[in-house]
């Protein structure tokens, strides 16, 4: 039992599991435990501990925290078998869930669904996900979750730490509201089916097709600039931590980059998304890095 001295001499116990859910001043990534230290002393900082040397109780601290945090190589369902991500190297919705689950230390098993080839439309892929569209998490016993954001919120209450959302409930609404306009306002308008559709039934150009990309990509992130702009010391999109609102931009901004889109009018945006990518949750989640990648 570990018990702090107050500032009146007096002794309370202090259970590490409930503290190291405090500690926000630094994500702790499941692949470099050590990083955590950082949090862990900003959290023990003017603070005594009848008994305790800090490095001892610091590596207490940190076991707790990553035992809370799910730190482990698999997500196993009642069956035992590992949990089932259908995803796409180049599908920015697919890539979004594949960041959320390596900040939560999970790491399922993938089968690659080329929707390129149209492999989302065989029947036996729609009963997954009636309309046909990656990703979808088989969690087992004939439960398939689809949508990213349901998915991520899924894990989210799932898997707890390390928290994608704040606890004060405005500052989780903002960040919401952030991933939304993503997933809702600017994604949909600049998918494969909505760009196939402007070409085949349409009749539009790559030219046209580019407009209409750069259009609405530029609508959409002018918007998320705004939001954020005028966070200037926290490195990522709301604080000192990567959130909801980090997992979605990242996978967006390589979609313009990829459509050519001017992003020079984001510094915001784009000072986050190097920030993310500093992570290996992010980095070596990022399409290229896939293994149906085509270079």
């Amino acid at each position: 039992m570990v018990r702090e001295i107050g500032e009146d001499g007096t002794l309370a116990p202090l259970d590490l599991t409930t503290a190291a859910l405090s500690l926000d001043a630094r994500y702790f990534d499941a692949s470099a435990a050590a990083e955590g230290a950082v949090g862990i002393s900003s959290l023990l900082a003017g603070r005594r501990f009848e008994g305790q040397k800090s490095g001892n109780l610091s590596a207490g601290l940190r076991e707790a925290a990553f035992e809370r945090a799910g730190q482990f190589s698999c997500h196993k369902n009642a069956g035992g078998e590992l949990m089932l991500l259908y995803t796409y190297f180049r599908s920015s919705a697919s890539w979004r869930v594949r960041i959320a689950l390596a900040l939560k230390g999970v790491t399922p098993r993938h089968e690659v669904i080329r929707t390129v080839d149209g492999e989302q439309n065989t029947a036996e892929f729609r009963q997954k996900n009636p309309l046909g569209v990656i990703p979808v998490l088989d969690i087992g016993e004939g439960r398939w979750l689809n949508q990213s954001l349901a998915i991520i919120e899924w894990l989210e209450e799932v898997h707890p730490a390390p928290p994608l959302l704040p606890v004060d409930p405005p500052e989780r609404a903002r960040v919401r509201a952030f991933a939304l306009a993503v997933a809702c306002e600017i994604h949909p308008l600049n998918n494969l089916r909505v760009l196939n559709f402007l070409e085949q039934m349409m009749g539009q150009d790559e030219q046209q097709q580019r407009l209409w990309y750069h259009h609405w990509i530029k609508q959409g992130l002018e918007a998320l600039e705004s939001a954020i702009q005028n966070n200037k010391r926290s490195p990522f999109c709301f604080g000192d931590v990567p959130s909801l609102a980090d997992v979605f931009l990242v996978p967006q901004i390589a979609n313009a980059r990829r459509w050519k889109c001017p992003l020079e009018a984001y510094p915001t945006l784009l000072r986050a998304e190097a920030a993310a990518l500093e992570l290996p949750a992010f980095r070596e989640t990022a399409p290229e890095k896939q293994p149906d990648a085509i270079t």
